[in-house]
């Protein structure tokens, strides 16, 4: 796998260019910054390493487990040019060979016999030895990944390539080639010559070359089985991995990863050619069945050029062999597929296992039965066991890190990239799988409609995200559910829970609930013990459609069951706060707003200065929200009613749609940022310089108020900000049927105050608006403390 020709990911190991298995699956090599190192995989040593400042090695291709290895160089300061091919022998420590292309050498793969060297456009293939021989050269599509396999069988010499067209195989009989290398002979650089190596066309053998248009988009990925009798292919869609037989080009299976897109890392048979394992993006590894001796050979009728079927082969192909039903999961209307599109013949993986980490990863079966391994780039190596009849989730045996996995081999725990750790709080998103988690952060932190996450796939490994807005500043974490964070021998507790500021746990309510209690006790106790000032908060989820007596009844079991099971562990004091949420109403963000409030410092002075407007200005309740998330940061000490929480939530989306319809696309309050705010330092009620005094305002139309408001007025014009540019800040009326008014102002392009008052009360408008700019200078003037209070903090760390 090299790297550069993937999406890269923020958990790569720093330095890391290239990892690959050798042709027996029994060793690794991993090509660095600085040079290279080779591993044993079972178990887990270092047996070689070449490391210097002479520059970084960008591929590294072994032979079996020989002291030959072909080297490419790369990374920002290459060991080698990246258009030769050094054969490097590791005993000696030097190069041995040294081929040299026009273009950049994108793979290299090695047999005892054959040397087979790709580029964007062609593919030379030598015979290994010294020096090597040309046998021919192959022309390819653009082949960026450098996408080529070999077989491993001495007798049964397959090589596969992409052809010349986009989604078109070629498959190459590499014997037919000429000159093979007998089973006794073993140092592919002595390999002796035929005397007569006339390359005439009348002395050699023709070209055996078959094409199979495997797929209608681009290749991404190819693998060949040991004996190269069968070959695995996926495009750049990601969601079907088709098996085809090399010597008749027959479709054998159409393997279903998926529905959505992804990028297939790697695809690897096992030694039988019974099973593959798929390796994607999407962080989970896929265990497929093509055990021949449960296939249903039927015989079917010729369909036509359609994708995966054969366009030029020398042999003819057999009839049976189809679609088949090897073990793997299919459509519960596969017995219709006559009838039905193609999808519903695919066939799913009937065991997967989880990569918890953003990394990408090549797999591999191991030397024991029924195991994989799987080596990520983020510089980890798992070992996963999988059950042959059940299938279903894979058994983790063994985690390790590689890049610091000393020659004794010893159990490294895992650590967290140093890159994802922060100061920032956290917040963590927990609880079973299919819970709601991800819809959850999705709905309230990214704006997706709810009906949409019903498409969501399941959490399969830690979605981060960081929230930074105003006073919000947090890092989210949605976890996935089958995973335990508190294995200490796998995970470190304190570099996951050390810094929380929430655990927030889902429980799914129109679920049966007592696995997700025992987790969340689990969750909790553990939790606790690594970071006692964590707040605890319990989302009972899915409350929609359900009455309002189940509602209460299902929280009071909840609550109940907890406390009597935290009482009898004797860790009653842990406080856990319980809501009833849906993604369909305004609970979600009302919770939220909740348990956010707990994590923003300034919130005693925002409610202040919220109780100080309201009470001088006449407003019965008010709410300063985030304008993106509709989550309030602060509101007064008058208790919050839903109805009108609901009121002034709905309002934010009515303003955000008529902006966007008629705003200014020059002068939009959303296009200002904090730094165009007016500098109203004058204004600061910090107990010892306040100017301007909300308690005193009480009559519009006292001279006092006028005074006030001239000084107001010329204090702006002092630093050039106009009554005019004031007024450009987004601001709405909204009258209701009952009389009252719900008033919004913008107090900068991530906050909005939005207040409900009786619209008697409004008509002392020219106060309020006073009022409002006052407590705008005091917000902006908390905001601007905190954040050089957090600045300091960071440099004093």
């Amino acid at each position: 796998m090299n790297l550069s020709r993937t999406s890269a990911s923020v958990n790569d190991a720093p330095g890391l260019l290239y990892a690959g298995f050798n042709q027996d699956y029994g060793c690794f090599a991993i090509g660095l910054d600085n040079g290279f190192r080779v591993y044993n995989c079972e178990p887990l040593i270092e047996q070689a390493r070449d490391e210097s400042d002479e520059g970084g090695i960008a591929l590294v291709e072994m032979l079996y487990r020989t002291n030959y290895l072909a080297l490419v160089g790369g990374g920002r300061n290459p060991r080698y040019p990246p258009n030769k091919v050094i054969i490097y022998d590791s005993v000696k420590g030097k190069p041995v060979l040294e081929l040299e292309y026009k273009s950049e050498v994108k793979n290299v793969k090695l047999r005892r016999d054959r040397l087979t060297v790709v580029l964007q456009n062609k593919v030379f293939v030598y015979h290994f030895a010294l020096p090597p021989q040309l046998l021919h050269t192959f022309e390819t599509c653009d082949n960026e990944k450098g996408l080529a396999a070999v077989s491993t069988s001495l007798n049964h010499a397959i090589l596969i390539i992409p052809g010349r067209q986009k989604g078109h195989l070629q498959i190459i009989d590499l014997n037919s080639l000429g000159y093979y290398i007998s089973v006794g002979e073993s140092d592919p650089l002595f390999t002796a010559l035929p005397q007569n190596n006339n390359t005439n066309s009348n002395t050699r053998r023709s070209i055996n070359v078959s094409i199979i248009a495997a797929h209608s988009g681009k290749l991404s990925c190819l693998s060949l089985n040991q004996d190269g009798s069968r070959c695995a292919t996926t495009s750049d869609k990601g969601t079907l991995i088709r098996v085809f037989n090399t010597a008749t080009g027959t479709l054998l299976h159409e393997l279903r990863r998926g529905m959505d897109r992804a990028e297939i890392y790697s695809i690897a048979f096992n030694t039988e050619s019974t099973r593959i394992c798929v390796s994607s993006d999407k962080g989970t590894i896929h265990i497929f069945n093509l055990d021949p001796s449960v296939v249903t050979h039927v015989d079917h009728k010729p369909r036509g050029p359609t994708y995966g079927e054969v366009v030029v082969y020398p042999t003819e192909s057999p009839t049976n062999y189809g679609l088949t039903t090897s073990g793997n999961r299919g459509s519960a209307l596969s017995f219709m597929k006559d009838l039905l599109p193609k999808y519903f013949s695919s066939e799913w993986s009937f065991a997967n296992a989880k990569i918890a980490t953003e990394s990408r990863c090549l797999v591999a079966f191991g030397n024991q039965k029924n195991s994989f391994t799987a080596i990520c780039a983020d510089g980890s190596c798992y070992k996963f066991y999988f059950d042959p009849r059940k299938g279903g989730e894979c058994a983790r045996e063994s985690f390790y890190d590689y890049q610091n996995t000393n020659n004794d081999s010893d159990f490294v725990t895992e650590t967290l990239d140093d890159q994802v750790l922060s100061d920032k709080p956290r917040i963590l998103l927990m609880g079973l799988q299919r819970s709601g988690k991800s819809s959850i952060q999705r709905v309230v932190f990214g704006k997706m409609p709810p009906n949409d996450t019903l498409y969501l796939e399941s959490t399969t490994k830690i979605q981060k995200e960081d929230i930074t807005r105003s006073f919000i500043d947090f890092q989210i974490w949605d976890f996935p559910g089958q995973v335990d964070f508190f294995d200490e021998m796998a995970y470190d507790p304190q570099d996951i829970f050390g810094t929380v500021g929430a655990l927030i746990f889902v429980i799914d309510a129109q679920d049966d609930y007592n696995e997700a209690l025992h987790r969340l006790f689990t969750t909790v106790t553990s939790a606790y013990r690594v970071n006692s000032s964590i707040t605890f908060e319990v989302l009972i989820h899915k409350v929609d459609g359900l009455s309002d007596d189940y509602k209460i009844d299902t929280q009071r079991d909840v609550q109940q069951r907890m406390s009597d099971a935290l009482a009898d562990a004797q860790m009653e004091y842990i406080h856990l706060t319980y809501y009833l949420t849906s993604i369909y109403d305004n609970s979600i963000y009302e919770a939220f707003s909740k348990i956010i409030q707990k994590l923003i410092r300034e919130l005693p002075t925002l409610e202040n200065l919220l109780n100080v407007l309201c009470s001088n200005s006449g407003i019965d309740k008010a709410y300063l929200f985030d304008t993106l998330t509709k989550i309030y940061i602060a509101t007064d000490s008058s208790p919050v009613d839903m109805q009108s929480y609901e009121l002034c939530s709905d309002m934010i989306d009515v303003c955000i749609d008529v902006e966007c319809i008629y705003g200014a696309q020059g002068n939009s309050p959303n296009n200002l940022s904090l730094s165009d705010t007016p500098d109203l330092n004058n204004h600061l009620l910090d107990g010892q310089q306040t100017p301007v005094s909300l308690d005193n305002q009480v009559d519009p139309d006292s001279e006092s108020l006028e005074r006030r408001l001239l000084e107001h007025q010329d204090e702006q014009q002092q630093q050039q900000i106009t009554t005019a540019s004031s007024e450009a800040e987004a601001s709405s009326l909204i009258k209701l049927d009952n009389g009252d008014v719900l008033y919004m102002r913008e107090v900068n392009r991530l906050l909005v105050l939005i207040c409900l008052l009786r619209q008697d009360n409004f008509e002392k408008h020219g106060l309020i608006d006073y009022n409002f700019q006052c407590f705008k200078e005091a917000v902006t003037e908390v905001f601007e403390f905190s954040r050089k209070r957090n600045t300091q903090q960071q440099q004093q760390e």
